[in-house]
C-alpha cells in the first residue's frame, strides 16, 4: 500500500472520489516490481543495482501513465533505501510520496502478492485483477539453473539475496496461476541463468524477456550508477531517454508509440554481456504499448485456435506473407515418439499424427480436433478431405495447449499427403472456408520432405487443382529462397501436360517434350508464374517438380521451393517442397523400404505372388549398402527376375496395360544393368507413382 504525505492524501482522496463519479474501465493495467535485494550503499557493484533498477523501472512505469496504487514493490525490507543521489530520490522525483516500497520482498510477500491480485485483498490496498487487463511484471536479482528433469525441462530458482530464501521454478509457476487465465501479462525476468525460467510459466497470453540462456550469467556495469546491464537498457528503451537525459531512439517506426517489441529490440540489440532471450509465442509485444489505456485491447483471447505458422497468434485471418500450409501444430512421425520434428507419413505402415491444440478463451472447453488427409494438391479443397478420426480434448483449461496423438493405420496411397485439423468447440465451430488462413480452427499441412544425393533428380507429384463447380483461370506461382549450404543454384524444372491451357510463364524457359511442357527455372533470384492455367469445374491437372541438388551441397543443406495456387489474386493452397541433401546409404536405405511397403501392401490386395517375392527380397536387404556393389547389384537383379511376372499382375489388377507402369519397370530393368543405386531410387518412385491408380480405386471400394 503506497504511503503519502498528509497533502498528497488529500489530493489521492479527491482522485479517488472524483474517480467513482465515472463507470470504471473495461481494462486496467497494473505492475509488480520484485528487487530481490537490499541496498544499504550507493555506488556499490552487484549491490546498489537493487535500488537504483527498481527505482528507474518505477519511474518508467509513472512516465508511461500506471498510477501508484497499481504498482506494487516488494524490495528489502519494505522501506526505500535513502540515496545520496537526488535522480534515485523517492521525495526528488515523486514529491508527496513517502515510498515506492509497499512489502518487504521475503518469499512469503512474494506468493501474497499474486494471491492477494487475484482474489483481491483490500486491507492490503490491493484490488482485484481481472481477466482481460495487462500486467507488468519484473524481477531483479540473481539466479541459478539447477540441471534439467526427465523431460529436458530446464529447473531454476532466484535467490532473495538479504533473506537466503530460494523460489523456484514451480513456485514461479503457482504464483501465476493464481491470476485470471486471460490476463495479458509482459515480464522481464533481469537474474543470471533467466532463460531456463519459460518452461515452467503457464499460458498463452504473455510476453517474457530474461537477461540471459538457461546456461548464461547477466553482468552489471558502471552507467550514470551500477546497473545491471539488461535492465538498464530495458528502462532506458521503455523510457525512451537515459538517466542522464539522452534520448533514446527506440520508437524505430517514428510514430510516437513505442511498443514492447520496439523497446525489446533495442534493449537486446544493446546487452552484449550475455545473449537476452524473447518469448513471445503469439506475438504480443508489438501489440502492447505501455502508455495504453487499453494496452491488450488488440490480443485475441476467444476460442480455441491451431497455428498456420510459428508466430501466429490466432488473428483471423493469418498473414499469407508466411506459409500459412506449414502448420507446426500438425505433424507426422513414423512411430508414436512423442517427437516434434515432421516426417513424411510412410505408406505400408501405421504412422503416429500429433495435433497441438490452444486455448485461447477464459474457460475449460471441451473441444474436438478432426484430422483428415488428401492427396497433395495446390487447392486446400474440403471436399476432398478423407477423415482419419476426430479426436477428443476434453477438459482444455484456459490457456493451456495440449498435443493429442492419433494413430494413422491406413495409408491409403504410396507418395506425399495434404493433412488437415478442424477444431470444434461449443460457441467456436469451424467455418464453411477451404483455407486455413481464414479460420485458425483450422490447420493445413502440406509440405513434402525429400532426402536426395547431389546431382540426382528428385521428382515431386502434385494436383494443380480447380475446387468450385465453375470453369475459372488460375496461377501458379514457385519462389525458391536462398538456401545456405549450397554452392550453386538447383535444377528446377516443372512438368506439365501438354493439353493443359494458359496464357504465359515469366521467369523462366519453356520447352516442349512429348505429350509434356517443360518449364525450366533457371535463377534462384526469379519468381516463376504460370498465369492464367485453364481448368474447368472440378478440374485437377498432374504436374511434376523435379530438383537436382548441385554438386558440393553440404549433407543436410534443404531447398525449398514454394508452389502456390492463386485464384482472383487470392491464394487457396499450397506446397512447401523440402529437398535435403543425404547420404547415399540414407536414401537408398529409404527407397528400399519404401519399395519394400509398396510391393507388401499390392500383394496383400491384389494376391500377387510377384509382388509378395519382391517384397521379401527387399525385407531381407533392408540394410544393403551400394558401396557392396556385388551385393547391391545382386539385390536388383533378383527383383528384376520377377519383373515380368510383377508387370502382368499389375496390368491384371488395374484391368488394363499401364503405360507408366511400364516405363517405370524399364527403368528399374536400367538399374540392375548399370548397378546404379540413383537409377534405383528414380525406378522406386516411378513404380510408387504408377501403382496409384490401383490404390485409388481400391479406395473407391471401401
Amino acid at each position: 500500500m503506497k504511503h503519502y504525505s498528509f497533502f498528497a492524501r488529500i489530493l489521492v482522496c479527491m482522485i479517488l472520489l472524483a474517480a467513482l463519479s465515472f463507470p470504471a474501465s473495461a481494462q486496467q493495467k497494473y505492475a509488480v516490481l520484485i528487487s530481490a535485494g537490499n541496498t544499504t550503499a550507493d555506488d556499490a557493484m552487484y549491490h546498489s543495482e537493487y535500488w537504483y533498477d527498481l527505482f528507474l523501472m518505477y519511474r518508467m512505469l509513472i512516465e508511461r501513465g500506471f498510477t501508484h496504487d497499481r504498482i506494487f514493490v516488494l524490495y528489502g525490507n519494505g522501506n526505500d533505501f535513502v540515496s545520496a543521489h537526488a535522480a534515485y530520490q523517492t521525495a526528488a522525483v515523486f514529491p508527496g510520496l513517502v515510498r515506492i516500497a509497499d512489502f518487504s520482498n521475503t518469499e512469503a510477500n512474494c506468493n501474497n502478492i499474486f494471491t492477494w491480485l487475484g482474489a483481491g485483498n483490500p486491507a492490503q490496498g490491493v484490488p482485484q485483477i481481472q481477466s482481460g487487463d495487462f500486467l507488468y511484471y519484473w524481477w531483479m536479482g540473481h539466479g541459478s539453473w539447477d540441471g534439467d528433469d526427465a523431460s529436458g525441462n530446464h529447473l531454476y530458482h532466484a535467490l532473495i539475496q538479504n533473506t537466503g530464501e530460494q523460489v523456484t521454478d514451480a513456485e514461479f509457476s503457482v504464483m501465476f496461476q493464481h491470476l485470471p487465465a486471460c490476463l495479458i501479462k509482459t515480464m522481464f525476468v533481469m537474474t543470471c541463468h533467466s532463460g531456463a525460467l519459460f518452461d515452467a510459466i503457464p499460458g498463452l497470453h504473455y510476453t517474457a524477456h530474461t537477461a540471459a540462456r538457461y546456461d548464461q550469467v547477466s553482468h552489471s556495469a558502471v552507467f550514470d550508477r551500477p546497473h545491471a546491464d539488461f535492465s538498464y537498457y530495458a528502462a532506458n528503451a521503455l523510457r525512451e531517454v537515459t538517466p542522464t537525459g539522452v534520448a533514446v531512439a527506440a520508437d524505430t517506426d517514428v510514430d510516437g508509440r513505442l511498443t514492447i517489441r520496439e523497446a525489446n529490440v533495442y534493449a537486446h540489440a544493446q546487452t552484449t554481456s550475455s545473449e537476452t532471450v524473447v518469448f513471445d509465442f503469439r506475438s504480443i509485444a508489438p501489440r502492447v504499448a505501455l502508455e495504453d489505456a487499453l494496452p491488450a485491447a488488440t490480443v485475441p483471447a476467444q476460442g480455441i485456435y491451431s497455428r498456420d505458422y510459428a508466430e501466429d497468434d490466432g488473428t483471423e485471418p493469418s498473414d499469407t506473407s508466411h506459409i500459412w500450409y506449414e502448420g507446426p501444430d500438425l505433424w507426422v512421425r513414423h512411430i508414436n515418439d512423442g517427437i516434434t520434428a515432421p516426417q513424411n507419413a510412410e505408406f505400408g505402415q501405421t504412422n503416429s499424427i500429433y495435433a497441438r491444440v490452444h486455448n485461447l478463451g477464459c474457460a475449460t472447453v471441451n473441444a474436438t480436433a478432426g484430422l483428415s488427409w488428401s492427396e497433395q494438391s495446390t487447392w486446400n479443397n474440403p471436399f476432398l478431405w478423407n477423415p482419419i478420426a476426430s479426436v477428443p480434448v476434453n477438459n482444455l483449461l484456459s490457456g493451456e495447449s495440449r498435443v493429442v496423438h492419433q494413430p494413422w493405420s491406413s495409408v491409403p496411397l504410396p507418395g506425399k499427403y495434404c493433412l488437415h485439423t478442424v477444431l470444434n468447440a461449443p460457441g467456436d465451430p469451424v467455418k464453411p472456408v477451404g483455407e486455413s488462413y481464414l479460420d485458425n480452427n483450422q490447420v493445413q499441412l502440406n509440405i513434402d520432405v525429400k532426402d536426395t544425393v547431389w546431382e540426382w533428380t528428385k521428382s515431386s507429384y502434385f494436383w494443380i487443382e480447380n475446387g468450385i463447380r465453375e470453369a475459372i483461370d488460375v496461377d501458379l506461382t514457385i519462389t525458391i529462397p536462398h538456401v545456405p549450404g549450397l554452392p550453386n543454384p538447383p535444377k528446377i524444372q516443372l512438368i506439365i501436360p501438354a493439353e493443359l491451357k494458359f496464357a504465359e510463364v515469366t521467369g523462366a524457359e519453356i520447352q516442349r517434350r512429348g505429350r509434356n511442357i517443360v518449364i525450366q527455372i533457371q535463377s534462384l533470384e526469379n519468381k516463376v508464374v504460370v498465369r492464367r492455367i485453364k481448368l474447368g469445374p472440378l478440374e485437377k491437372r498432374e504436374a511434376v517438380l523435379q530438383v537436382s541438388l548441385p554438386e558440393g551441397t553440404k549433407i543436410g543443406a534443404t531447398a525449398k521451393i514454394k508452389v502456390v495456387e492463386t485464384w482472383k489474386e487470392k491464394p487457396v493452397g499450397g506446397i512447401l517442397f523440402c529437398i535435403r541433401a543425404a547420404t547415399v546409404n540414407q536414401v537408398i536405405g529409404v527407397a528400399v523400404q519404401r519399395m519394400e511397403n509398396l510391393l507388401r501392401m499390392f500383394a496383400n490386395m491384389s494376391q500377387s505372388k510377384a509382388s509378395k517375392r519382391m517384397s521379401e527380397i527387399c525385407l531381407k536387404n533392408l540394410q544393403i549398402i551400394p558401396e557392396d556393389r556385388t551385393k547391391f547389384i545382386g539385390f536388383l537383379r533378383e527383383l528384376v527376375r520377377e519383373e515380368p511376372n510383377l508387370r502382368r499382375d499389375f496390368t491384371k489388377a488395374l484391368l488394363r496395360r499401364d503405360s507408366e507402369m511400364l516405363k517405370a519397370l524399364q527403368i528399374l530393368i536400367g538399374a540392375a544393368k548399370e548397378g546404379d543405386p540413383g537409377v534405383f531410387v528414380a525406378a522406386q518412385e516411378a513404380i510408387s507413382h504408377a501403382s496409384m491408380p490401383f490404390f485409388r480405386r481400391f479406395i473407391k471400394k471401401q
